[in-house]
């Protein structure tokens, strides 16, 4: 038979009252109290344990599962997500931190002024804080949006299609081993294909950098009217400060072990 904590609570504290009046007054008002209150904090305790054991015994196989059952079947959903991982993964380990790097240095060279009606605004007026915090998220979006299409167009969409053709002719079929040396030399490849096409892009960004800010500045001009002027100088040219952040990624890039991002892969596949 099932008892809830409530109903067990409930017969121990008739327990404890019916002996208590059998007690000493004096007796019974510390005494029975402190073997209610044990009584109660044990029954908890046991409850708290049990739960805690019920759910690690419940999570722990779960966790332990892999993700994958081998051999896999290659289909073009297969060779999408191979991909897709591969991009997602590149991107974070060098794009992301490409794309900080050149907007943090861009922010930094910036020289705000805005005047009002011959007096100066505060560089810390609100207005001119949220206009750098604007302008910067606009250059990193703007970034990664040019770095994404570019590659995806020199490099990712070739790539996949070939894998397209080569993994679902026949229903071919890898076992882990086999899908660890495809994945290697995926990623090989695709490194090998940053260091010729990053710095075909310097140029482009530089542009795009340039065509954000003067963005920027215009939309600001239009929907703050009370500043009448603002300008903007870099103290550094970003040419040069793109050319400089793409060197640094591709540094990075010759560091890269395509076996072990491939084993990285295969683990969260």
């Amino acid at each position: 038979m099932k008892f809830s904590i409530a109903s067990t609570c409930a017969v121990v504290f008739s327990l404890f009252a019916i002996t208590a009046t059998a007690l000493p007054t004096s007796y019974n008002s510390v005494q029975s109290s402190e073997l209610i209150d044990a009584a109660a904090n044990a029954l908890v305790s046991r409850s708290i344990e049990h739960d805690l054991n019920t759910f690690a015994a419940a999570i722990v196989p779960n966790s332990l599962e892999k993700r994958t059952t081998y051999p896999i079947v290659t289909t073009k959903v297969f060779a999408a997500k191979v991909i897709a991982q591969i991009k997602a993964q590149l991107h974070t380990k060098l794009f992301v931190k490409l794309s900080t790097s050149i907007t943090e240095k861009v922010n930094a060279s910036l020289d705000i002024e805005a005047k009002i009606l011959g007096g100066l605004l505060s560089i810390h007026d609100k207005r001119i804080v949220s206009l750098k915090a604007s302008t910067s998220a606009s250059v990193q979006a703007k970034i990664e949006a040019t770095l994404t299409a570019s590659l995806n167009a020199s490099i990712y969409a070739s790539i996949e299609a070939e894998l397209k053709g080569k993994t679902c002719r026949g229903q071919l079929t890898l076992t882990e081993e086999q899908f660890l040396e495809l994945l290697a030399k995926l990623e090989a490849e695709i490194i090998g294909k940053f260091k010729v096409e990053l710095p075909k892009i310097e140029v482009k960004l530089s542009k795009e950098i340039d065509a954000t800010v003067k963005a920027e500045i215009k939309n600001a001009r239009f929907h703050i009217p009370i500043l009448l002027d603002i300008t903007r100088s870099y103290s550094v040219d970003v040419g040069v400060t793109v050319k400089n952040c793409i060197e640094a990624t591709l540094k990075t890039c010759a560091s890269l072990d395509a076996k072990v991002l491939a084993s990285a892969i295969i683990k969260n596949f």
